[in-house]
């Protein structure tokens, strides 16, 4: 059964940066992105129809 998701925020990634263990500081390197859904999901279903 599909998990319904009733509230939804997109969000958007700036300057993306990457922390390794025992390292102090994180190091940017300038990926930018977002996170989108669709809010509504149509289902398809296919049928087999004998002629």
């Amino acid at each position: 059964m599909p998990t319904i998701i009733e509230d939804f925020d997109a969000t958007r990634i700036t300057n993306l940066g990457i922390k390794f263990d025992g390292d102090t500081a994180s190091t940017p390197f300038g990926c930018t992105g977002s996170v989108e859904g669709e809010t509504e999901l149509l289902e398809l279903v296919k049928k087999n129809v004998k002629v």
